[in-house]
């Protein structure tokens, strides 16, 4: 039951990983998958992503195909400045995905709606390509959109807590520049 929920939404996880998430969720498919949310993909996961995302040739009409989940590994607004605390207009998200094997890119083609803010993409957090949508892929990167992505959720504990503390570096730099600025 576990590996038929987890394969329908297009997990693709080593046996070993199933095996254990059922064990610590007692069988519950739901508590299952909830494990999974949180594992890292580049410990757990099997390869899924097409061959050219591997380095393969790539044909006519490359992409990727749901259902398919991958892990967010770099999520940011490439449309404003990176000291700038918000943006306006229209945002352009890249995002750094993998399938714990291989890692893609991704571009905000057009709004994803499933996305409000970069900043709730933290390394680690999966995503789902729902079953039956194509991301087509240009030049190497796949050229998201609307509904392609779907946020599931999830935290890779050391992931987070090192995109945290860079996060915050950040920020403190930012207040400092701000501060020296200001007192020119």
């Amino acid at each position: 039951a576990v590996r038929a929920l987890l394969n329908k939404e297009g997990w693709s996880l080593r046996d070993g990983a199933i095996v254990a998430a059922s064990q610590r969720a007692r069988g519950d498919p739901a508590a299952a998958r909830a494990t999974v949310l949180d594992a890292d993909l580049r410990a757990v996961g099997k390869p899924s992503l097409p061959r050219w995302a591997y380095g393969g040739a790539r044909e006519a009409g490359a992409g990727v195909t749901g259902p398919m989940v991958l892990q967010v590994m770099d999520a940011r607004d490439i449309s404003s400045p990176k000291r700038a605390s918000g943006s306006s207009g229209r945002r352009m998200l890249r995002l750094d995905l993998t399938d714990g094997d291989a890692t893609v890119v991704a571009v905000e083609y057009r709004e994803l709606t499933s996305v409000e803010d970069a900043s709730a993409l933290a390394p680690g957090t999966k995503v789902a390509v729902p079953p039956g949508v194509r991301i087509r892929c240009q030049s190497g990167i796949l050229l998201a959109q609307g509904d392609a992505l779907r946020v599931l959720g999830g935290k890779v504990a050391a992931l987070a807590e090192e995109w945290e503390q860079r996060s915050g570096n950040v920020r403190a730099v930012a207040e400092t520049g701000d501060a020296v600025a200001g007192t020119n």
